[in-house]
């Protein structure tokens, strides 16, 4: 039941955006989808910019992966949806995969920018990640911090 209610109110939020906050250039919103056929397996992607203005950004994306020619391979879908603060260098996103009979992953993640340049970069964040359902049953839920840079 969560996870229904969480894909449900995933594709509400992303088809109500367009609906609810301004409309923007059509320039502005960057769109793109991809689809492929490979040793029977089909994988659709697809990302857009939802929101853009001088201080914020939300982008979202959407994947699907069908096995073909084997029946018994479940068939994965989600999404992932990522907020960033232009001004504060802060962001946030939000993620959902549906696998079949192995559950649904849900997970969640917290950046802070402190560096950036051309060429390095370091980050701090936290995050959760938690599987719900399947064959295993429920997960644990996984929390985690992390320093990251590129130099």
């Amino acid at each position: 039941m969560q996870k229904r209610i969480l894909i449900v109110s995933s594709c509400l939020a992303m088809a109500l955006a367009d609906v609810v906050l301004p409309k923007q250039d059509p320039k502005d919103k960057s769109r793109e989808f991809d689809w492929k056929v490979k040793d029977g397996v089909l994988s659709a992607y697809g990302r857009g910019t939802v929101f853009k203005d001088d201080n914020h950004k939300v982008d979202a994306y959407a994947l699907l992966n069908k096995n073909l020619l084997d029946k018994n391979q479940p068939t994965s879908f989600g999404g992932r949806v990522d907020y960033k603060s232009l001004n504060s260098n802060a962001g946030a996103s939000v993620k959902a995969l549906n696998s079949g009979p192995y559950g649904t992953s849900v997970g969640a993640e917290g950046t802070y920018n402190f560096f950036k340049d051309r060429t390095s970069s370091f980050d701090v964040g936290a995050g959760y990640q938690q599987r719900f359902g399947g064959m295993f049953g429920r997960s644990e839920p996984n929390f985690n911090a992390f320093v990251r840079g590129t130099f």
